[in-house]
């Protein structure tokens, strides 16, 4: 295709999309009255492969914020919406990647990603050039979008490729879950991607993060931490590459317009009560208490390597109790058995205070 003809194209689309901004034409409709002898857009849709000119094309019309343009292109050809483009850097991209990152209406740049994962939803499960997918580049803080518009977004990608919550992307081979406690979204929507995607929960980034640091590091609430530690309960006690952990981090972190009092105090209480004896009152013990004390390790495998700190009165009852039997030889067996109860009675422990953690904030809050 000659570039004088991918002109035209560009031209004629321009146009029509003047017309419909306007009002003077609506949106739906195929042609345009200023030029008849470009691309009609009430023939069927095409099947064939688009060239690299004709991606070009539509790449400008996306740079330029023809939106209207763009969804006409897709109209005319669904294959435009799976098709990689390159950008000036030689790194690859889709429509739906830079309507996400478009400064441009966001009405009409959501409406584009809308109908594409319509007609074409294998599209969420592109990657563009640095590897991401959509949905991790929607999670990002700077996405120019309002909250209303980028929740509704995010629902559709994950419809789209529920797959992508546990898909580690980017230079910092993150998930889609580390990367949306770096922006505020609402704790409904924040419930459903940790409970969809909870294998991320044990996922760690490239400096060593599960998204339970990110949280911490990015000024979370008690309400979001409780979420996290629910399906992950070991990683209170996870430490990032550089020994950070949660208490680190939302230290670190603080500042004068975000001092995380409420977050650290949270902490603080967490890692004070697991380390302190574990008996409890019987209010202190919820009658919805779990009895699942299984939980993953970062890498998302059953079994947990996460150092928690040893709760010293088992340590001393235990001792005690030996002490008046019948000394017997120690077997394997006998050692592995230990092993396994004070793991699971330290996972027993914190899910208990997590939950009544929990129930103490909530009464709070409705004081």
């Amino acid at each position: 295709m000659s570039g004088t003809f991918t002109e035209e194209i560009m031209m004629s689309f321009s146009n029509a999309n003047d017309d419909r901004l306007s009002g003077s034409m609506p949106l739906n409709q195929g042609t345009h009255a200023r030029n008849t002898t470009a691309v009609s857009m009430e023939s069927q849709p095409s099947s064939q492969a688009p060239t690299r000119d004709e991606m070009n094309a539509v790449f400008q019309f996306c740079r330029k914020n023809l939106w209207t343009s763009v969804l006409n292109s897709v109209r005319n050809n669904p294959r435009i919406a799976t098709t990689n483009m390159t950008m000036q850097n030689n790194i690859t991209t889709t429509i739906i990647h830079q309507a996400i990152t478009s400064k441009g209406d966001t009405s009409l740049r959501a409406k584009v990603v809308e109908e594409i994962l319509c007609v074409a939803p294998d599209a969420a499960m592109i990657k563009n050039g640095y590897g991401s997918l959509p949905l991790h580049v929607i999670a990002q803080r700077n996405t120019k979008m309002d909250a209303k518009a980028k929740e509704r977004l995010i629902r559709k990608l994950l419809q789209a490729f529920p797959g992508a919550l546990t898909q580690q992307g980017g230079v910092g081979l993150r998930t889609p879950l580390h990367i949306i406690f770096t922006d505020y979204v609402s704790p409904r929507l924040t419930e459903d991607m940790i409970q969809q995607g909870a294998q991320a929960c044990f996922m760690r980034d490239k400096k060593g993060f599960l998204p339970i640091h990110v949280a911490c590091s990015r000024h979370c609430s008690p309400e979001k931490l409780q979420m996290l530690l629910e399906v992950n309960p070991g990683s209170l006690y996870a430490t990032t590459n550089d020994g950070d952990g949660l208490l680190d981090l939302a230290t670190k972190h603080s500042t004068k317009s975000h001092p995380n009092y409420a977050l650290i105090d949270d902490l603080r209480r967490r890692l004070q009560l697991s380390i302190a004896p574990h008996h409890f009152t019987p209010k202190q013990v919820s009658s919805t208490d779990s009895n699942d004390d299984s939980y993953g390790t970062s890498d998302g495998s059953p079994a947990s390597v996460i150092r928690a700190p040893a709760i010293a009165s088992g340590r001393a009852a235990s001792k005690t109790t030996n002490s008046r039997k019948r000394k017997r030889k120690v077997t394997a067996d006998d050692n592995i058995k230990s092993m396994v109860d004070n793991t699971q009675a330290q996972a027993n422990l914190l899910l208990l205070f997590s939950r009544q953690t929990h129930d103490d904030i909530k009464n709070f809050a409705s004081v």
